[in-house]
């Protein structure tokens, strides 16, 4: 349903959005190095995990517009396909998130 260009500027667009709110925690070259490893190792899973949390989004704002049981069937669509990546993604960064927040000052 979106195509890969979308998918890739969310992508931007999401990623702007946490700089401005990390800015105050994180240094702005850390920020920016770490949206460099994004791109080069995260790229694909990255563009499947956001597909997953704009469709959430969407079915959070759509849910006036559309039926409640064909939302929750998207919801097990991607439950089924999405969720191994989608644990392992959020595994990878939370660890790093961690690793930045306890790192000495």
């Amino acid at each position: 349903f979106f195509n890969v260009i979308h998918i890739r500027f969310l992508n931007v667009v999401i990623i702007r959005f946490l700089n401005i709110i990390l800015i105050r925690f994180f240094d702005v070259n850390h920020i920016r190095f770490l949206n460099v490893i994004h791109v080069r190792f995260f790229n694909i899973i990255h563009i499947r995990f956001l597909n997953v949390v704009f469709i959430r989004f969407l079915n959070i704002i759509l849910i006036r517009f559309f039926d409640v049981n064909h939302i929750r069937f998207l919801n097990v669509i991607h439950v089924r396909f999405f969720n191994i990546i989608h644990i392992r993604f959020l595994n990878v960064v939370f660890i790093r998130f961690l690793n930045v927040i306890l790192q000495p000052i």
